[in-house]
């Protein structure tokens, strides 16, 4: 979450590595991202491709024939190296791995025989059936970063690392483990979870402290780019037109789908730290970094080079409308026993945050300049808006791409499994925390119509 951040304004929570980033860099205010789950919502920062366009779900790989930023590091003479850490963004089921010439993602933390473990994750998910933790530790990403950073320290190097600790089941090792215990009185629920999460910041800010600190000791870390951000926030309980949400995947509220987004540059680049208000998106990140190292950038890709603001002028002429996307299960209109996977859509301005769900005939539309919270649905109150908001909609909803059936289908077993220890398939669990022994389920909140099944 945005707020957990100490640079974005969090008054205790210990996140000293990403302040000094933030201290050195620019901070974007107004970052949104493009899906509330962790697969879709990578898949845009590295395609700049819109999630109902690039087509990847958790547990379902996104479409081929995308270009990826890694493919176009590759293509100018980079080293691409990425260390990911939940089944999520392994490269089975998310595609992630394009363009990345290194792709570590085993989920075994001692496990260095394959750096793809496609075929260790084929003979024990498809073979035997056995499902495998679904994360590994901040810790063991970074060890394998560093590892390939110190044999790779002589060329060009693309490298994305992907912690995943934030999130449910919460909590970390000792001495990060109930740092924070007792810290929030405040009356709103959730409160320890909310004490679990915010020691897994502080977790994943120290694991990335030991990269940022080996880079700094071997004289790389003043001329690097570097971009620190998050595919999604998190929900403890809050209310958004009396809808109580919890965790993330099925809404598309701020609570996760306001992010930050730090650009920490080169010394050598002349850009002054600042602090940027103007709305950008997750899918702007691939063609700054293009722009910004003089590759050309792919035509299709659909977010803006935030050059521009980077030297404290306008990215765009006019302020730009943001957007969130994602797939949800709904009861079938004719077979309440049965479910349909529908599309739902988010269009947020300076001002205005519009949600849809066309299938469902379901629209909200929140004052975020008097309701930053989004509790209140004026849309009745403001209904001169919706007919120009409704076309926005138009543009990217297609009726004849319905989405009936469950996109992740003819998963396997060991795969499903994985998917339910994170919280996207299976029931409705309330958030829990980690007790050292194994991976709990997290929770998304009750809709108008309950689901029979988890969220994409």
């Amino acid at each position: 979450r945005v707020d957990y951040l100490g640079c974005y304004g969090h008054p205790w929570i210990q996140t000293p590595t990403v302040d000094a980033l933030a201290a050195a860099g620019v901070v974007f205010e107004a970052a949104i991202s493009q899906a509330p789950s962790t697969c879709p919502s990578h898949c845009t920062i590295m395609t700049s491709a819109y999630p109902f366009d690039h087509g990847a779900e958790n547990g379902k790989p996104m479409r081929d024939g995308l270009v990826t930023l890694a493919d176009v590091f590759a293509a100018h003479g980079y080293e691409t190296a990425a260390f990911v850490s939940s089944t999520t963004t392994r490269s089975i089921s998310s595609g992630l791995h394009q363009g990345f010439a290194t792709y570590e993602d085993s989920l075994v933390p001692w496990a260095r025989a394959f750096g793809r473990d496609e075929l260790q994750h084929l003979i024990l998910s498809y073979v035997l059936g056995v499902a495998q933790r679904s994360q590994i530790p901040g810790r063991v990403v970074s060890d394998r970063a560093l590892r390939w950073l110190a044999d790779h320290a002589d060329r060009p190097r693309f490298v994305w690392l992907h912690y995943f600790d934030p999130h449910s089941p919460y909590g970390s090792p000792p001495p990060y483990r109930g740092m924070y215990a007792g810290r929030i009185n405040d009356g709103r629920p959730y409160a320890a979870e909310r004490e679990r999460y915010a020691e897994d910041i502080t977790y994943v800010d120290a694991q990335l402290g030991r990269v940022i600190a080996a880079l700094k000791s071997a004289g790389q870390y003043d001329e690097m780019w570097i971009i620190v951000t998050s595919d999604h926030g998190e929900a403890f309980g809050e209310v958004h037109d009396g809808v109580r949400e919890v965790a993330h995947g099925r809404y598309l509220y701020d609570t996760t789908q306001h992010v930050p987004l730090i650009v920490k540059p080169p010394a050598s680049a002349g850009i002054r730290p600042r602090r940027v208000a103007e709305q950008v998106e997750l899918a702007d990140i691939a063609p700054t970094l293009t722009t910004l190292l003089g590759m050309p950038t792919p035509q299709a890709w659909t977010g803006v080079s935030l050059q521009a603001a980077l030297a404290g002028r306008p990215a765009s002429d006019e302020p730009r409308t943001a957007h969130a996307f994602n797939i949800i299960d709904i009861p079938a209109a004719e077979d309440p026993g049965r479910v349909d996977f529908v599309q739902q859509i988010a269009l947020r301005t300076p001002q205005w945050k519009f949600i849809a769900i066309p299938r469902k005939r379901h629209e909200e539309l929140y004052d975020l300049r008097t309701d930053p919270d989004e509790r209140t649905n004026v849309k009745t109150a403001h209904a001169e808006l919706l007919p120009s908001l409704r076309a926005i909609v138009a543009k990217f909803w297609d009726s004849s791409r319905a989405v009936d059936d469950d996109p992740r289908q003819r998963l396997a077993p060991a795969l499903i499994r994985q998917l339910e220890a994170l919280g996207y398939m299976g029931g409705q669990p309330e958030p829990e925390t980690d007790d050292g022994e194994g991976d709990v389920g997290d929770s998304t909140p009750d809709d108008r119509s309950p689901p029979a099944t988890q969220k994409p």
